[in-house]
């Protein structure tokens, strides 16, 4: 393992999907698009997609030529809600293992995990996704975007 913080690629294509949807406010942005600019797997998109139209964070068409766009502003929706519209509820935890092995009185780790569960929930419900709003420059007009354009 080479990071402790681990999140799932469903998780990281929800979060950059939604930054990019930010750059693009009120346009829907078509499927392939996002796609090819996130590089992942169209069908992989699909599925993150339709569980965020789920949670209401979007608003969208399935398909090859479906697209998707927020359906609130940027500003109103922080990383946390996108999170655990992946996941579920963030819930604090103080143990690595699903069931406790640790018979001793406290925790070798300590309280290291709680405190990094405190600080990545914090950072997240802090976050506004319209603070990524440029981090993919397809959004405003890029040659990326007009390759994909219908005339």
């Amino acid at each position: 393992m080479d990071t402790m913080l681990r999140i799932s690629e469903a998780d990281a294509i929800a979060l950059h999907g939604l930054a990019l949807l930010a750059g693009r406010p009120g346009r829907r942005t078509m499927m392939k698009m996002i796609a090819e600019t996130l590089e992942v797997s169209p069908h992989h998109l699909y599925k993150v997609m339709e569980r965020l139209k789920q949670a209401g964070l979007v608003w969208g068409t399935p398909g090859p030529w479906g697209g998707y766009k927020l359906a609130k502003p940027s500003n109103e929706v922080t990383l946390l809600e996108i999170y655990e519209a992946m996941e579920g509820k963030l819930r604090p935890r103080d143990c690595l293992m699903e069931n406790r092995v640790c018979r001793g009185r406290k925790c070798v780790l300590g309280d290291l995990l709680v405190r990094m569960n405190r600080e990545f929930r914090d950072y997240l419900a802090g976050a506004k996704l319209s603070e990524f709003k440029h981090q993919y420059p397809v959004g405003n007009g890029g040659k990326h975007e007009k390759k994909h354009r219908k005339h």
